[in-house]
């Protein structure tokens, strides 16, 4: 029987943004599994034990999701044997404030494109550093494959990991960038994980976290309440009663755009460790792990802005909006064209908002 989830193990870790004669597709990545490097791995030894939270919203989780001695651990998700293919060194830049994680289908340069040229070509925000890196996995596809190691080796921001890029593999990925993040930049105080057909303002979320009474315990988003798994085998977000029996989903922050700190996100990972798999990542972290910790998700409310098809979004959205939702529709509208749409994001129209001639009307 073929798992659920698909992974490979036993990658070399290359140079920044540079794969080698061995990695070139799937036939040659896997290697020689004999010979499989040490983890690079330098936090997730310490497994912390968890405890049953004072309050369980689902009752039974807890006992249902965290696994016991002797049963069988995800080597990613739970035992994080990530190794990358693909790494970036955007972190060496200077102390990061702001680490945005994009997960991105390993075929969507275009979205990855216009990201470069929006929003992911800021590198400060308010005298703060941002650093923005794109997570896919590996496809058995070797011109799409040496297609990305170009794109990689020009930009040097995709992080590439030991996984099948594939939809039901979205919590290896998300674990995946936190693990990324302890080892190659430790120093961001916040993460913020969205996808690649989202709008991120960095000004907005960079002010609105400076503005923060704390700088830690916080784990922030569009909350999900009391959602129901999806029991249809034919749609994407199918997960059977053997994989989650209970009737709701806990509370999560949804994946479209969250940030967690540091802290909560050192937490969650090491809590992943002993937690059992379930494909979607946002209910995964922020959802059941997060409730097997007892963590609080606080709504963002404004903070966010969701787009219907074709709207015309008012200037006053744009300038608080930090995360919108569905790129396309949006700003294909709101804008007149690509450079205007730069000169918002790079903050030009933050030092004079009285110009509002780039805005459709």
């Amino acid at each position: 029987m073929v798992s659920l989830y698909l992974y490979l193990v036993g990658f070399p870790s290359p140079a920044i943004g540079v794969q080698n004669a061995r990695t070139r597709h799937l036939g040659t990545v896997l290697g020689n599994r004999n010979d499989k490097q040490h983890a690079i791995d330098i936090v997730s030894s310490k497994i912390l034990p968890l405890k049953h939270p004072a309050y369980e919203q689902i009752p039974g989780l807890f006992n249902y999701s965290v696994l016991k001695e002797g049963e069988e651990r995800h080597p990613l998700v739970n035992l994080h044997q990530y190794q990358f293919t693909l790494n970036s060194d955007l972190c060496l830049r200077g102390h990061v404030y702001l680490l945005i994680i994009v997960h991105s289908a390993l075929g969507h340069f275009s979205y990855r494109r216009r990201i470069r040229e929006t929003f992911g070509s800021v590198r400060k925000a308010w005298n703060k550093t941002v650093v923005l890196v794109f997570t896919v996995g590996v496809s058995n596809n070797e011109t799409l494959q040496n297609s990305v190691v170009r794109e990689a080796n020009e930009f040097k921001d995709i992080i590439q990991g030991n996984f099948i890029d594939v939809y039901r593999n979205l919590s290896i990925k998300h674990i995946m960038g936190y693990h990324w993040m302890l080892n190659h930049c430790p120093e961001a105080a916040f993460v913020l994980k969205t996808d690649d057909d989202m709008f991120v303002n960095p000004y907005v979320i960079v002010k609105y976290l400076t503005q923060l009474k704390e700088s830690t315990n916080q784990l922030l988003g569009a909350i999900a309440h009391r959602f129901a798994p999806w029991r249809d085998p034919t749609v994407k977000w199918f997960v059977s009663a053997a994989q989650y029996p209970f009737k709701t989903w806990p509370d999560f922050c949804q994946g479209l755009g969250f940030i967690v700190s540091k802290d909560v996100l050192l937490k969650l990972y090491h809590a992943s460790s002993v937690t059992r798999f379930v494909p979607m990542d946002d209910v995964f972290v922020t959802g059941v792990i997060r409730s097997n910790l007892g963590i609080n998700a606080t709504d963002y409310g404004d903070l966010r802005y969701k787009c219907t098809t074709r709207a015309r979004v008012p200037v006053s959205k744009f300038l608080r909006t930090g995360v919108m939702f569905t790129f396309d529709s949006c700003l294909k509208s709101a804008f007149k064209n690509a450079s205007a749409m730069k000169m918002y994001t790079n903050g030009t129209y933050h030092l004079s908002m009285s110009d509002k001639s780039i805005f459709v009307s």
